[in-house]
């Protein structure tokens, strides 16, 4: 008889969650890919580096104002839905890229590469807040953790995919692959993500603005995590850019020899976010990630052009702690801070906010640099870092906004009704 008897499957088994990890790598595969790119497309389309930077620019101010409409979408219409369509802006990007023949017509591509790329991530967190609440189980902060480990495994190795196919294809297929990704990820969504339910939860958006933003305004614990995340959006890219581009310029490094130095960084972080996921408390991993921040900070101000690549890598390594931990943390607060029927815009604006702190970081970083990274701008930059971290170190501390271990709550089906949005 116990032969016989099914066992049935986990609820955030690999069948549920590979689908999502698959849509949550278009959006930072794609945001990186283009970078090993940008000389060989300005070369054959004869126009400068500089303006291919709009193709960068494209994609995520499209990014951050898609993010959070997406994420409505899902909460209204059904995240299944939503994500399937979205999946058709992303291949049809890839066909246009394909056939693109001029500059322009490459940014309208990234464009739609925005759209259709934004819808994964808030998607993905609704259809987890939905089977939650229909098994009654904690917030799955390790299968969510597997979303931003697919994230930023991509992010690491997105400029080196890029560069192979760039080479072995021309810079187009850094486009067309858009289309087996994209339509591998609907035929597993189809496969194996439930169809989206109908009643309550999508009629009680109905007399709703598109995007209330004063719900999350008035959400004082949620605006403080989006802040945070924007600070910690801001420092990372600052190194994780800043630190490569003086790799090069300063310490004379080849574009080969700078990957492998910040290698270790992206193993950090992937190892990391699993760390961050294995906790129950929300406060600790913010702690021990701007902890590592300020120590890196640090280490940065400690190094020259003259300091061996091994201590350069060690020195690096300390900032893929809060690129892992605070991603995972980040994301697991916005799912227990937002209220369930907004889970889908609450978490494209969490993206939103980690944008607008990239964007900051890429002023920052111009701004301390100048023409030409060097010895004294990395170390003007460590010395921002540090007293950012710092300050949001002693912030974090005292923040009484952060849930205790003992709210994490298990979520009952009745809980996506009445749980209050603030």
């Amino acid at each position: 008889m116990t032969a016989s008897v099914r066992r049935s499957p986990a609820p955030f088994g690999f069948r549920f969650v590979a689908p999502l990890a698959l849509g949550a790598v278009l959006n930072p595969i794609n945001s990186t890919m283009i970078a090993t790119a940008l000389v060989p497309i300005a070369s054959s389309l004869h126009v400068s580096v500089g303006a291919t930077g709009w193709l960068v620019v494209a994609l995520y101010l499209t990014s951050a104002v898609a993010q959070p409409s997406m994420g409505h979408l899902a909460d209204r219409f059904g995240p299944r839905r939503i994500f399937l369509i979205s999946l058709l802006f992303v291949a049809a990007a890839g066909v246009l890229g394909w056939l693109a023949s001029s500059l322009t017509a490459l940014v309208v591509v990234r464009v739609l590469l925005g759209i259709g790329t934004s819808a994964a991530y808030p998607a993905a967190m609704r259809i987890f807040r939905v089977r939650a609440e229909r098994i009654g189980s904690r917030p799955p902060r390790v299968a969510m953790g597997v979303l931003s480990l697919a994230a930023l495994s991509t992010t690491a190795v997105g400029p080196f995919l890029g560069g192979v196919l760039t080479g072995a294809f021309g810079w187009h297929s850094i486009f067309a692959v858009n289309v087996p990704l994209s339509l591998l990820t609907a035929a597993l969504i189809l496969l194996w993500i439930p169809r989206d339910e109908s009643g309550a939860t999508s009629v009680e958006h109905r007399a709703q603005p598109f995007i209330d933003m004063g719900a999350f305004v008035h959400n004082l614990p949620l605006t403080v995590t989006y802040l945070r995340a924007a600070a910690v959006s801001m420092m990372i890219m600052c190194v994780y850019y800043g630190f490569a581009q003086w790799l090069q310029s300063a310490a004379g490094l080849s574009s080969t020899t700078a990957g492998l130095v910040t290698l270790p960084l992206s193993i950090v972080a992937a190892v990391s976010s699993f760390t961050g996921v294995r906790t129950k408390s929300l406060r600790a991993p913010f702690l021990v990630g701007i902890g590592a921040a300020s120590i890196g900070s640090v280490c940065l101000f400690l190094v020259d052009s003259g300091t061996s690549v091994w201590l350069l890598a060690g020195a690096v390594m300390f900032f893929g702690v809060p690129m892992g931990t605070l991603s995972t943390t980040t994301q697991a607060a916005v799912y227990i801070q937002s209220s369930a029927g907004a889970i889908g815009a609450a978490a494209g604006l969490q993206r939103t906010f980690q944008y607008l702190g990239a964007s900051a970081g890429a002023g920052l970083l111009a701004f301390m640099y100048g023409q030409r990274a060097t010895d004294y701008g990395l170390h003007r930059l460590s010395i921002v870092i540090g007293a950012c971290s710092a300050v949001l170190l002693i912030a974090t501390v005292f923040d009484r906004t952060i849930p205790a271990d003992k709210e994490e709550p298990c979520l009952s089906p009745n809980s996506m009704m009445s749980r209050p949005s603030s």
